[in-house]
């Protein structure tokens, strides 16, 4: 079967471009897929020159069954040139494998997200195939190579054209599900971390991460692919990124252990959600009761603040 389209969106960060594309290359089938490559275009001048050698080396670029380059005569933002280019893709492939430019992948990462994106097409139930593992340590009673999970991540991703269309991107389907009490109560018991980010878009409209991915995998019981040992690491987490944390620097990220071996990983056709498994997840994840206090505190600070702002326009 013919190897999926592979993906990345770039804008000015050159040296993890090129630590991005380097790995890649050293992937089995890389020789036997399509590199697609969204450059956008700077919105400052102090980008421009960083912006036109992502440009320069991206034509370089050897090593792929083609390599097909968009570069964008004006700035469209980081969703806009993805948007852009997968959309473009879809018109001619039916399935996809998409990234950013900070991602640094594991030597079997391309094998990987192949025969993810073989063996789970038809499943009704699997929106995506993930290459990024959490950096947990699973339970010992856990033996398979994969679980399924009600998440969305864009590290190093598989998608297929269908599925992907039939997100409510309108927002309808995503607000009326958050303007609902009941059911928002009932899912931040499971997705605690996620709620500020939905609560944000819901007022702003502005579609921002992998929140409206997460509540149309809720709404129509599906789930993503995740592997055991991560396939790929984030570089974005060194203060460049403009999604990893802005100035934040993260180790937890820029050092997460990847498997370094190029054995092909088992994927059961019949592979279940584990509820043992996700309670133990959810549990990893829980927010400290110190990170509570915390949010509650910040809560409490910006609604004085608001109360202040307001008394003094009267």
């Amino acid at each position: 079967m013919e190897k999926a389209p592979i993906m990345v969106s770039v804008y000015d960060r050159i040296i993890h471009f090129r630590q991005c594309i380097e790995s890649l290359k050293e992937n089995k089938y890389a020789d036997q897929s399509h590199l697609f490559i969204a450059i956008d275009a700077p919105y400052k001048d102090e980008h421009v020159a960083r912006n036109r050698m992502c440009v320069e080396y991206a034509k370089s670029i050897t090593g792929f069954k083609g390599v097909t380059i968009f570069i964008r005569d004006k700035n469209m933002g980081s969703m806009g040139n993805r948007d852009a280019a997968r959309d473009d893709i879809f018109r001619k492939y039916n399935r996809l494998i998409m990234f950013e430019d900070d991602n640094v992948f594991a030597p079997g990462f391309l094998s990987y997200m192949n025969n993810g994106l073989n063996v789970y097409e038809k499943r009704e139930d699997i929106f995506s195939v993930a290459a990024y593992g959490l950096p947990i340590q699973m339970p010992e009673h856990y033996k398979d190579d994969v679980y399924l999970i009600v998440a969305f991540t864009a590290w190093g991703v598989g998608i297929w054209r269908d599925k992907w269309n039939q997100v409510d991107w309108s927002l309808s389907e995503f607000n009326a599900f958050i303007d609902n009490k009941s059911e928002l109560k009932k899912f931040s018991k499971t997705y605690e971390k996620a709620i500020p980010q939905l609560l944000k878009m819901r007022q702003t409209g502005h579609v921002t991460g992998d929140g409206l991915l997460l509540v149309h995998m809720y709404l129509h019981n599906m789930y993503s692919v995740y592997p055991v040992f991560s396939r790929v690491r984030n570089i974005g987490h060194d203060g460049s990124g403009e999604h990893c944390g802005g100035n934040k620097k993260s180790n937890k990220y820029m050092n997460q252990p990847i498997y370094e071996g190029t054995d092909d990983t088992v994927f059961p056709p019949d592979l279940l959600y584990n509820y043992k498994l996700a309670r133990f997840i959810q549990k990893t994840n829980k927010y400290s009761y110190y990170k509570r206090i915390k949010i509650k505190l910040k809560k409490i600070i910006e609604l004085l603040y608001a109360v202040k702002s307001f008394k003094k326009q009267q």
